[in-house]
């Protein structure tokens, strides 16, 4: 018998990041992620992964981008939960930063409205460099690789 999941509209998340920093590709790596979903990993109402990539200059040896830039995509990230996890139509699981580009990895119902959300929030704003790629992703392996491979919960609650 398969896991139990609540239905979407009962689903209430702590709004907890972990934040791990390496190097991939022999450039400085961001992560962070929100290690409290593993209960609702391979929720069936939430089988697509929606990924969000912001290309943005890089000056070639840090990967990351400018204070001012941060500043930026820190307003569109704010504005980008709040118009996905609306009524928890999707959850934006993690966010990466590396070599010029910062991706938010969400899964979502329905990608279509996810797309059309991100659209409607940010339409009455310049153009933003970003790249949508929609996935099937059932049983939440990015989720659940990124956990793995960058987790190391602490003993402090």
């Amino acid at each position: 018998m398969g896991a139990r999941y609540p239905e979407p509209s009962e689903i209430e998340i702590e709004d907890h990041w972990f934040i791990a920093r390496g190097v991939w590709q022999d450039r400085p790596i961001l992560m962070r992620a929100r290690p409290n979903l593993t209960d609702f990993a391979g929720h069936p109402a939430y089988p697509q992964k929606l990924t969000i990539a912001w290309d943005y200059d890089d000056n070639g040896s840090t990967g990351m981008p400018t204070p001012e830039r941060n500043l930026e995509m820190e307003a569109f990230e704010e504005r980008l939960l709040q118009s996905l996890e609306k009524s928890n139509h999707a959850f934006v699981v993690a966010v990466v930063t590396n070599a010029g580009s910062r991706e938010w990895i969400c899964y979502t119902q329905d990608g279509n409205e996810s797309v059309h959300r991100v659209n409607e929030t940010f339409a009455d704003e310049p153009r933003k460099p970003l790249r949508l790629e929609m996935v099937n992703d059932p049983d939440w392996g990015e989720y659940i690789g990124i956990l793995q491979n960058f987790y190391r919960p602490s003993s402090e609650a």
